[in-house]
């Protein structure tokens, strides 16, 4: 594991509080998932989860061809995939401008996002099917029985390889472009040793209606991966795996300020995945520790699920007025018994895992954190 990333004075101090102890754990198959245990069994390498209102649903993209995308009942366990039919009504402001035609042949989705736009509950999801796509599901029926349904889409320009996504409530959407895809091994090559440095590769993305997409200006990150914007719609957090970092630009007011100001920059010490809003200006990232750039490698093939390493979950905050975001270790585990987190999602006490190279949607207890 590389050096926690250059910043601030009060960055560089603020990474030494999620190291992890256990740094001579290897990435492994661990015990299959046990049905007697608190965690949520039989799934298929599930990336990315989101919360939806309430905190009883919880959104789950993952491997699987049969459920690619469900909500997951975290009382009672039930699951409820996503519908793709044909005949579904458009919502009024089209996401797609009437470009996109139906439903995708192919669902092969990454980063989610939930949000409520004009009053109606939605989810994004990143189709890594080409043509890339990102999908628009209506969050339909009632609060006891939601139900995502397929609506629209918004292309995605063939240069950007995007990972996640957030939803903002005027209906606009934020993506992270990871890198420009090698298209030989010798590109591979530099490509990793661009990753092995810390060397920018991607960066944030934007979408308006009308608009397309643009560059967030400042977001330049090693393998930018996560994204997301907190409840109160102000932040907009970036995490970058080799940086060792997250980004957190202030969007509030930026066609009122003279000179926007740059994003802040907060070093951590674990390589961050996917990032989830929690509280009003906050974000629950979690990411890999103890290991290091390829220490994942033996996970990747499909037979090796559940495969487990050291990760971390921390929990960030900015708020107003603050001289410095505010960050705390919410769990550091060996990965001996869960799969290495890829995103974790708070909810109170407990706190719900999941993971790119297991078999189940892990539930802990957090208290006083």
């Amino acid at each position: 594991m590389s050096g926690a990333a250059s910043g601030p004075a009060w960055a560089s101090a603020l990474w030494l509080l999620l190291v992890a102890p256990a740094l001579l754990y290897a990435a492994g198959p661990i015990s299959p998932c046990s049905p007697a245990s608190a965690d949520h069994c039989g799934f298929d390498r599930p990336e990315d989860l989101a919360m939806l209102p309430g905190g009883r649903w919880l959104a789950v993209s993952q491997k699987s061809a049969v459920a690619p995308l469900l909500l997951l009942d975290t009382v009672s366990g039930e699951r409820v995939p996503a519908t793709f039919q044909n005949g579904s009504p458009r919502p009024v402001a089209a996401w797609s401008e009437g470009a996109c035609a139906g439903p995708p042949a192919v669902f092969e989705p990454a980063g989610i996002a939930v949000q409520r736009v004009d009053g109606e509950l939605w989810l994004a999801a990143i189709n890594h099917a080409k043509p890339a796509r990102i999908e628009l599901f209506a969050l339909a029926g009632t609060a006891e029985q939601p139900a995502p349904e397929w609506r629209d889409c918004v292309a995605v320009p063939e240069q950007y390889a995007l990972n996640d996504v957030a939803l903002a409530t005027d209906g606009s959407l934020y993506a992270t472009h990871m890198f420009t895809p090698a298209t030989s091994a010798a590109a591979g090559a530099r490509l990793r040793a661009r990753f092995l440095a810390g060397e920018p590769t991607g960066h944030a993305l934007r979408w308006r209606r009308g608009a397309g997409w643009s560059k967030v200006q400042g977001t330049e990150l090693s393998f930018a991966n996560g994204i997301a914007l907190s409840h109160d719609g102000r932040w907009l957090a970036v995490s970058g795996t080799f940086d060792q970092a997250v980004l957190l630009v202030d969007l509030a007011g930026p066609e009122r300020a003279p000179r926007r100001p740059s994003p802040r920059r907060v070093a951590l010490g674990l390589q961050p995945d996917n990032l989830t809003p929690a509280g009003a200006a906050g974000f629950i990232v979690a990411g890999h520790t103890g290991v290091p750039v390829t220490g994942v490698d033996p996970c990747r093939p499909p037979d090796a699920a559940p495969c487990g390493f050291p990760f971390a979950v921390a929990q960030l905050s900015a708020p107003v007025g603050a001289a410095a975001p505010l960050l705390s270790t919410v769990l550091d585990d060996p990965g001996l018994r869960t799969p290495g987190a890829s995103v974790a999602v708070r909810d109170g006490d407990r706190l719900f895992l999941g993971s790119a190279f297991g078999d189940r949607v892990s539930v802990r207890r957090v208290v006083g954190r």
